[in-house]
Order: structure tokens, then C-alpha cells, then sequence
């Protein structure tokens, strides 16, 4: 992983050389495979974090799978009413997916280390 990882920090450089910002960049990440695990995921997750660039998670689910219940507001799915690859779980699928979310708030926002605060987005937003 550690030569993966090489390659996608001399990618991120040529953008920050060329004038990019590190928050403006996004890295596309496909999980809920078998290729790679939950754990992985989760590293590969705390890289970007690392790099300050945001993700865009896609959830993988065969070319065959012709219907699909994920729901993402429940709170927890049986097996078998989406695709859930034999590495993850539901909670796995739904930790991440959080995660996501919740690291890119935390970049957006420019927090320190990039690390999200529990309803961090909700003082920048005037309700």
C-alpha cells in the first residue's frame, strides 16, 4: 500500500505546484469491495485526511445487482437487502460512509488537523 500511497502524494504535489489547494482537491475512493476491507479503507481514509484533501466515497456493488435498498437513513439493514461484500458489514458500510462525510466537513471548514467536532457545521450555518 505504502507505493499506492507514493503515487497518489506525487499526484496531489503536480496540483499544489500548479495552484491548487489542497482542501480543492478530491481523491475518489470506491469501498464495500472484496479487494479491500473495512481496515484499509479506514487508513487510506486517514491519509487524506492527513493530506487535507477531501474524498468522494462510492459505494461498489456488482455490475448484476439490478436492485438495490440501501437506504442510508437507517439506522442498521439486514444482510441481503443490498449488496454488502463478504469483507464488510452494514455498520462498516454505514461507519464510513460517516466518516466521509464528517472528514470532509472538518476540511472545509479548515479545522485544526482536519478533525470533525461533533455539530461543527451546524455553528457555521445560521439556522
Amino acid at each position: 500500500m505504502e507505493s499506492f500511497l507514493k503515487k497518489i502524494k506525487r499526484q496531489i504535489d503536480l496540483l499544489l505546484e500548479a495552484g491548487y489547494k489542497s482542501m480543492d482537491i478530491y481523491i475518489f475512493m470506491l469501498f464495500n469491495s472484496n479487494d479491500i476491507d473495512y481496515k484499509e479503507m479506514k487508513m487510506k481514509l486517514e491519509q487524506c485526511r492527513k493530506w487535507r484533501t477531501q474524498v468522494i466515497d462510492c459505494r461498489y456493488r456488482p455490475l448484476d445487482c439490478t436492485e438495490d435498498n440501501y437506504n442510508p437513513r437507517a439506522k442498521f439493514q439486514e444482510s441481503g437487502v443490498y449488496h454488502i461484500s463478504t469483507n464488510w458489514t452494514d455498520y462498516q458500510v454505514r461507519d464510513f460512509r460517516r466518516s466521509v462525510r464528517r472528514q470532509n466537513i472538518a476540511i472545509r471548514l479548515n479545522l485544526p488537523n482536519a478533525r470533525y467536532v461533533e455539530g461543527i457545521e451546524k455553528k457555521f450555518i445560521k439556522i
